[in-house]
C-alpha cells in the first residue's frame, strides 16, 4: 500500500475535484491511502462527502495585484503570488512538512507548482494531471498567451519565476531548477484533454486520455 496526496493550489473552481476523483478512486480500489490537500476545504467537503477520504487545507499564496492580462505561464504563477519570494519559501516549506508528515509516497498535481517543487525537494515521484492549459508548454520561454508577445516580455517573465523559484528552493537544500520546463519534466504528464484542443499541443511527452470528471 501506497500513500498517494493529490495536491490542488491554484484555480478556484470544483472541475478540480471532478477530475481528480475517478483517479482517486481507483487508487483506493487498488489498495492505496489517498489524501487531498485542497485550495477550497469547504468545497471539496461537500462534494467528496461520504468518500472517506482525508481532507487537509493546502498552503496557499496570496496573490498580486492585478494590472494586466499575464504575458505567458510563468507570468501567470508570478501573478498567483510567485512574485513575492518570502510567501513563495514559506509555503514551498508548508507543502515540504505536508508531505513528510502526511508520509506521501506520490503526489499528483493538479494547477499545484509549490506542491510540484516540494516533491521535487523530496525526491517523490508525481503525475503531472490537468487539462492542457494547466500544464505549461515545453518551450523556453514559455509561449505567450497573445499573439505578438514580445519575446523579451515572455523572457523577463521567465527569468523572474526561476530566480524566486531557485531561492525558494535553496532554504529546502533542494536543487535550482533551469527554468519552467525543467519543474515540469519530472513527472508523468496526463492531460485531460485532446491533442487538437491542446493550447499548447500536441506535445510528444504528454499522455492525453480526453475529458476526465466524476461529479
Amino acid at each position: 500500500m501506497a500513500r498517494v496526496l493529490i495536491a490542488w493550489e491554484f484555480g478556484r473552481n470544483l472541475g478540480h475535484i471532478a477530475r481528480d476523483l475517478p483517479l482517486a478512486r481507483a487508487c483506493r480500489e487498488a489498495g492505496h491511502e489517498v489524501i487531498w490537500a485542497v485550495r477550497d476545504l469547504r468545497g471539496a467537503a461537500r462534494e467528496l462527502a461520504g468518500e472517506g477520504f482525508a481532507l487537509l487545507q493546502a498552503p496557499l499564496l496570496r496573490s498580486g495585484q492585478v494590472n494586466a492580462p499575464p504575458v505567458n505561464f510563468a507570468d501567470m504563477l508570478l501573478r498567483e503570488g510567485y512574485e513575492d519570494g518570502g510567501g513563495l519559501a514559506a509555503v514551498l516549506q508548508a507543502w515540504h512538512a505536508l508531505m513528510r508528515l502526511t508520509g506521501a509516497a506520490a503526489v499528483v498535481y493538479d494547477y499545484a507548482p509549490s506542491a510540484l517543487l516540494a516533491a521535487r525537494a523530496l525526491g517523490l515521484p508525481t503525475m503531472i494531471l490537468g487539462s492542457g492549459f494547466m500544464v505549461p508548454s515545453p518551450v523556453v520561454p514559455s509561449p505567450g498567451f497573445f499573439p505578438g508577445a514580445p519575446v523579451a516580455a515572455l523572457q523577463a517573465a521567465e527569468d523572474r519565476f526561476v530566480s524566486n523559484v531557485n531561492a525558494a528552493l535553496q532554504t529546502l537544500g533542494a536543487s535550482p531548477v533551469a527554468s519552467l520546463r525543467d519543474l515540469y519534466a519530472q513527472g508523468e504528464q496526463v492531460l485531460t484533454t485532446f491533442p487538437e484542443l491542446d493550447p499548447f499541443g500536441p506535445r510528444e511527452q504528454a499522455r492525453y486520455v480526453g475529458p476526465m470528471y466524476a461529479l
